[in-house]
């Protein structure tokens, strides 16, 4: 799971400003994430800061880490849902 790793780092990085969060938002279109999606991705970087700042890095790593991973387990449902369908 190659995105914990990454996580870890995001978190590590990304929270020490607010600045880091717009361009942790950013890099995401490097990544190839739609420009649409960044507004969304952006706002969660913000849930994120506020956990960060409040709890603690191991909070704000744990809420990524749950995102993403119930992001990947979702879009592999809807796909196998969508082709055993069609």
């Amino acid at each position: 799971m190659f995105f914990i790793v990454m996580n870890y780092e995001e978190e590590e990085w990304g929270r020490d400003s607010w600045g880091h969060v717009a361009v942790w938002a950013v890099t995401h279109l490097v990544m190839g994430i739609p420009v649409f999606a960044v507004a969304a991705i952006f706002s969660v970087g913000v849930v994120y800061k506020q956990i960060h700042d409040r709890y603690g890095f191991d909070e704000a790593y744990a809420a990524h880490v749950a995102t993403n991973t119930s992001l990947v387990i979702g879009l592999a449902a809807i796909s196998i849902t969508l082709s055993v369908i069609g």
